[in-house]
Protein backbone atom coordinates (compact mmCIF):
# COMPACT_ATOMS: atom_id res chain seq x y z
CA UNK A 1 0.00 0.00 0.00
CA UNK A 2 1.67 3.68 -0.80
CA UNK A 3 0.42 6.80 0.48
CA UNK A 4 -2.69 6.09 2.07
CA UNK A 5 -4.47 6.46 5.23
CA UNK A 6 -5.29 3.24 7.58
CA UNK A 7 -7.53 3.79 10.25
CA UNK A 8 -8.56 1.03 13.06
CA UNK A 9 -11.84 0.91 14.32
CA UNK A 10 -11.56 -0.14 17.87
CA UNK A 11 -9.37 -1.12 20.68
CA UNK A 12 -8.91 -4.68 19.77
CA UNK A 13 -9.79 -5.15 16.02
CA UNK A 14 -10.71 -7.37 14.41
CA UNK A 15 -8.43 -10.16 11.38
CA UNK A 16 -9.75 -8.00 8.81
CA UNK A 17 -7.70 -5.61 10.37
CA UNK A 18 -5.02 -7.28 11.50
CA UNK A 19 -2.24 -7.41 8.42
CA UNK A 20 -0.47 -11.18 8.23
CA UNK A 21 1.55 -9.42 5.32
CA UNK A 22 2.48 -6.26 3.55
CA UNK A 23 4.44 -2.99 2.50
CA UNK A 24 3.17 0.14 3.23
CA UNK A 25 5.05 2.98 1.95
CA UNK A 26 4.63 6.39 2.49
CA UNK A 27 1.29 5.93 4.72
CA UNK A 28 -0.46 7.11 8.10
CA UNK A 29 -1.23 4.16 10.16
CA UNK A 30 -3.60 4.70 13.12
CA UNK A 31 -4.49 2.31 15.92
CA UNK A 32 -3.83 -0.36 13.93
CA UNK A 33 -3.26 -3.99 15.92
CA UNK A 34 -0.03 -5.65 14.32
CA UNK A 35 -0.68 -8.56 17.04
CA UNK A 36 1.87 -10.66 19.07
CA UNK A 37 3.22 -12.92 16.74
CA UNK A 38 5.78 -10.97 14.53
CA UNK A 39 5.29 -10.95 10.92
CA UNK A 40 8.42 -11.06 8.75
CA UNK A 41 6.50 -10.14 5.97
CA UNK A 42 5.38 -6.41 7.15
CA UNK A 43 7.51 -3.60 6.38
CA UNK A 44 7.17 0.27 6.25
CA UNK A 45 8.85 2.75 4.44
CA UNK A 46 8.02 6.52 5.20
CA UNK A 47 5.60 5.84 6.91
CA UNK A 48 3.95 7.52 10.04
CA UNK A 49 2.76 5.44 12.94
CA UNK A 50 0.07 6.74 15.12
CA UNK A 51 -0.68 4.80 18.66
CA UNK A 52 -1.02 1.31 16.85
CA UNK A 53 -0.26 -1.75 19.33
CA UNK A 54 2.31 -4.29 18.46
CA UNK A 55 3.86 -7.40 20.73
CA UNK A 56 6.65 -7.23 18.34
CA UNK A 57 8.92 -4.46 16.74
CA UNK A 58 8.17 -3.50 13.31
CA UNK A 59 10.40 -3.67 10.14
CA UNK A 60 10.49 0.47 9.23
CA UNK A 61 12.81 2.57 7.39
CA UNK A 62 12.88 6.08 7.44
CA UNK A 63 9.55 5.86 9.65
CA UNK A 64 8.33 7.62 12.25
CA UNK A 65 5.56 7.48 15.45
CA UNK A 66 4.69 5.86 18.26
CA UNK A 67 3.68 2.01 18.73
CA UNK A 68 2.08 0.78 21.85
CA UNK A 69 4.30 -1.90 23.13
CA UNK A 70 2.82 -5.36 24.46
CA UNK A 71 5.53 -7.33 26.57
CA UNK A 72 8.45 -6.37 25.18
CA UNK A 73 10.90 -3.37 26.21
CA UNK A 74 10.70 -0.02 25.38
CA UNK A 75 12.84 1.68 23.18
CA UNK A 76 13.71 3.29 19.54
CA UNK A 77 14.04 1.96 16.15
CA UNK A 78 14.38 3.29 12.81
CA UNK A 79 12.97 6.69 13.94
CA UNK A 80 9.83 4.56 15.35
CA UNK A 81 9.48 4.67 19.37
CA UNK A 82 7.88 2.00 21.54
CA UNK A 83 6.04 3.00 24.59
CA UNK A 84 4.53 1.19 27.36
CA UNK A 85 0.78 1.94 27.97
CA UNK A 86 2.24 3.11 31.46
CA UNK A 87 4.30 5.59 29.96
CA UNK A 88 1.38 6.68 28.16
CA UNK A 89 -0.88 6.94 30.31
CA UNK A 90 2.06 8.65 32.75
CA UNK A 91 2.56 11.33 30.07
CA UNK A 92 -0.68 12.44 29.46
CA UNK A 93 -1.69 12.99 32.94
CA UNK A 94 0.99 15.26 33.49
CA UNK A 95 0.75 18.65 33.03
CA UNK A 96 4.17 19.35 31.56
CA UNK A 97 4.31 20.59 27.95
CA UNK A 98 5.62 18.08 25.18
CA UNK A 99 8.94 18.71 23.84
CA UNK A 100 9.85 16.05 21.19
CA UNK A 101 7.78 15.30 18.22
CA UNK A 102 6.13 12.62 19.75
CA UNK A 103 5.32 13.78 22.67
CA UNK A 104 3.43 16.49 20.53
CA UNK A 105 1.98 13.62 18.50
CA UNK A 106 0.79 11.85 21.52
CA UNK A 107 -0.55 15.15 23.26
CA UNK A 108 -2.59 16.21 20.13
CA UNK A 109 -4.32 12.88 18.99
CA UNK A 110 -5.26 11.59 22.37
CA UNK A 111 -6.49 15.11 22.98
CA UNK A 112 -7.32 14.61 26.80
CA UNK A 113 -5.93 13.24 30.12
CA UNK A 114 -6.85 9.68 29.48
CA UNK A 115 -5.52 6.69 27.26
CA UNK A 116 -8.88 6.34 25.30
CA UNK A 117 -8.15 5.02 22.11
CA UNK A 118 -11.80 5.22 20.91
CA UNK A 119 -10.91 9.08 20.42
CA UNK A 120 -8.41 8.73 18.00
CA UNK A 121 -9.67 9.99 14.21
CA UNK A 122 -11.46 8.26 12.05
CA UNK A 123 -11.05 10.24 8.98
CA UNK A 124 -8.10 10.70 6.70
CA UNK A 125 -9.06 14.41 7.00
CA UNK A 126 -8.83 14.43 10.44
CA UNK A 127 -5.82 13.01 10.43
CA UNK A 128 -3.89 15.16 8.36
CA UNK A 129 -5.60 18.55 10.33
CA UNK A 130 -3.94 16.89 13.70
CA UNK A 131 -0.59 16.25 11.85
CA UNK A 132 0.13 19.37 10.70
CA UNK A 133 -0.92 20.76 14.05
CA UNK A 134 2.01 18.28 15.04
CA UNK A 135 4.48 20.10 13.04
CA UNK A 136 3.03 23.93 13.75
CA UNK A 137 3.28 23.29 17.47
CA UNK A 138 6.61 21.81 17.53
CA UNK A 139 7.92 23.68 15.72
CA UNK A 140 6.29 27.31 17.21
CA UNK A 141 7.28 25.34 20.54
CA UNK A 142 11.03 26.59 19.29
CA UNK A 143 10.22 30.12 18.30
CA UNK A 144 9.18 31.81 21.40
CA UNK A 145 9.55 35.73 21.68
CA UNK A 146 10.21 35.77 17.74
CA UNK A 147 8.47 38.19 15.78
CA UNK A 148 5.34 36.49 13.26
CA UNK A 149 2.90 37.64 11.02
CA UNK A 150 -0.51 36.36 10.91
CA UNK A 151 -2.32 35.99 7.53
CA UNK A 152 -6.47 34.56 6.81
CA UNK A 153 -7.46 34.91 10.45
CA UNK A 154 -10.10 38.18 10.77
CA UNK A 155 -8.63 38.97 14.71
CA UNK A 156 -5.59 39.94 13.23
CA UNK A 157 -4.42 42.38 10.73
CA UNK A 158 -1.53 40.81 8.45
CA UNK A 159 0.32 44.44 7.98
CA UNK A 160 1.15 43.93 11.67
CA UNK A 161 3.97 42.02 13.86
CA UNK A 162 2.81 39.98 16.76
CA UNK A 163 5.66 38.12 19.29
CA UNK A 164 4.91 34.78 20.18
CA UNK A 165 4.79 34.94 24.17
CA UNK A 166 3.67 31.21 24.64
CA UNK A 167 3.33 27.79 22.69
CA UNK A 168 1.49 24.86 23.19
CA UNK A 169 0.21 21.50 21.92
CA UNK A 170 -3.13 23.34 20.88
CA UNK A 171 -2.77 26.82 20.64
CA UNK A 172 -0.33 29.75 20.76
CA UNK A 173 -0.39 33.48 22.59
CA UNK A 174 0.55 36.33 20.56
CA UNK A 175 1.32 39.83 21.88
CA UNK A 176 0.93 43.43 20.23
CA UNK A 177 1.42 47.09 21.87
CA UNK A 178 -2.50 47.56 20.57
CA UNK A 179 -3.44 44.87 22.95
CA UNK A 180 -4.17 44.58 26.25
CA UNK A 181 -3.15 41.38 26.89
CA UNK A 182 -1.93 38.54 25.23
CA UNK A 183 -4.15 36.77 22.30
CA UNK A 184 -4.71 33.57 22.44
CA UNK A 185 -5.11 31.23 19.09
CA UNK A 186 -6.16 27.90 18.41
CA UNK A 187 -3.08 26.08 16.46
CA UNK A 188 -5.66 23.60 14.65
CA UNK A 189 -6.52 25.41 11.09
CA UNK A 190 -2.78 27.18 11.46
CA UNK A 191 0.60 26.17 10.02
CA UNK A 192 3.66 28.07 10.22
CA UNK A 193 5.50 29.55 7.21
CA UNK A 194 9.13 30.23 7.26
CA UNK A 195 11.08 32.61 4.61
CA UNK A 196 14.76 33.80 6.26
CA UNK A 197 13.85 36.02 9.42
CA UNK A 198 10.13 36.21 8.72
CA UNK A 199 7.55 33.79 10.39
CA UNK A 200 4.13 33.65 9.28
CA UNK A 201 0.77 31.87 10.58
CA UNK A 202 -1.24 31.16 7.51
CA UNK A 203 -4.79 30.17 8.15
CA UNK A 204 -5.40 26.94 5.66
Amino acid sequence: MRRCTVIGSSEKMTSDWQPDSGFFEGCDLVNMDFGDIPRPRIALSHCTVILCRSGHRIESLNSRGVVLTSGFEEGDENGVQYWSRDRISRFVKRLREPKSWEEFLVTIFLTGREVDLSRLPKSRKEVQLRLRQVETALRLSRKRGRMVRVVGSKEYDEDKEYKIVRSTADDVELLHTSFPMPKRTSLRRFMLDENGETLVLRLG
